[in-house]
């Protein structure tokens, strides 16, 4: 079966009528808010898992659990006191669980975040280098389980079945495809629901440096002018931007924070760079064809935005029309601009509104 194509319309004046028409959906997300979840650390890596229900309240065993591992790049705010507040990460969990009205589990990478002790490990970096990230996978999926027990959300002795849904943007899709292999491993009788790839970076045609390769592409699409709009429609609906940015003008960096960031995405470089390496070689495609079949997975999405150097459109119609083949209902959705307004790229998932439109209109329903 052919996915389904189709198109999302996100103007700037959508970003602003989304959280004034369903302000429901922002609790929690706020400049000044507190954490809207819990926020612990599992295993040996101090793997950081929030965890945060909807507004609404949902029963984890009849709705599911939606699991977000983290972009590579994104870490939690662990710290006390005020930080919390600008933890644009667990604030867009919080969107996400109350636009769907489901449980969200996210996940630090491990080897990334903002704990000084989250050390990379040799092995997880060479693995990388095949374009695989399984054995951050299996850490990560423990660390969720840990998390889900402590939470009393789900003990495998008590339940019979938990299901789940996975949620990936940029490489966080990689993580989604190699926790849903290693997943037998970890979570007995798992019943995966849906999977949503958002701004996949699933091209294995990419090399990974040079001015056309994977790591300038992501640079470029990530660069200030691209990510100030979307923190700009956070900013200007009172809701948190990006955590290493000034609290009274996002344009400029938060010296502390900054610093914070900087460290934590120190410790990642050689993954980063070791995962652009594995995907010039292997993709993650055929990976995702064949566990999505394992799974007999019912539903799944892609989502990219139009100007996108980094979801690129041929690969990623390509990819869609391969996973159809083995997903029964396959949508691929591209964001566009209103008229006259200029591309959306890459860091759309920093904008609040931005990812509640696409929580709303892509998923609500299923």
């Amino acid at each position: 079966m052919k996915p389904e194509l189709q198109k999302l319309p996100f103007t700037e004046q959508d970003a602003d009528t989304v959280v004034a028409n369903n302000p429901q959906w922002f609790i929690g997300a706020g400049r000044g808010d507190k954490r809207p979840g819990t926020l612990d650390y599992f295993g040996p890596q101090n793997v950081g898992v929030h965890i945060v229900e909807p507004r609404q309240g949902s029963d984890p065993q009849r709705d599911g659990v939606i699991i977000i591992p983290r972009s590579y790049e994104a870490a939690y705010a662990p710290y006390a006191g005020s930080d919390p507040m600008y933890d644009l990460e667990a604030k867009r969990d919080a969107v996400i669980a109350n636009v769907l009205g489901k449980t969200v589990v996210g996940v630090d990478t491990p080897g990334f975040g903002f704990n000084p002790d989250a050390a990379p490990q040799i092995g997880q970096i060479l693995a990388a280098a095949t374009g695989s990230m399984a054995p951050h996978a299996r850490v990560q999926l423990e660390a969720i389980l840990a998390a889900m027990k402590q939470a009393g959300i789900y003990d495998p002795k008590i339940e019979k079945q938990l299901r789940l849904e996975f949620i990936g943007y940029s490489m966080g899709n990689i993580a989604v495809v190699d926790m849903l292999g290693q997943l037998d491993r970890v979570v007995e009788n798992a019943d995966v629901t849906h999977v949503t790839f958002v701004e996949a970076v699933n091209d294995h045609a990419f090399m990974p440096f040079g001015h056309n390769g994977l790591l300038e592409s992501i640079a470029r699409e990530t660069n200030d002018v691209n990510t100030n709009r979307y923190f700009d429609q956070n900013a200007r609906n009172g809701l948190v931007v990006g955590y290493d940015r000034d609290e009274d003008d996002y344009t400029l960096r938060h010296p502390g924070r900054d610093m914070r960031q900087r460290d934590a995405k120190d410790r990642g470089n050689a993954t980063n760079v070791s995962i652009g390496t594995g995907m010039a070689v292997h993709g993650w495609e055929s990976r995702a064809k064949a566990r999505l079949a394992r799974h007999q997975v019912p539903s799944a999405d892609m989502v990219r935005t139009n100007g996108s150097e980094v979801a690129r459109p041929e690969k990623n119609a390509m990819t869609a029309l391969e996973l159809s083949e083995v997903v029964p209902d396959f949508a691929l959705t591209t964001v566009v601009p209103g008229a006259g307004e200029p591309d959306h790229h890459h860091p759309i998932w920093q904008s609040l509104p931005g990812t509640a439109t696409i929580m709303d209109r892509t998923l609500r329903k299923k």
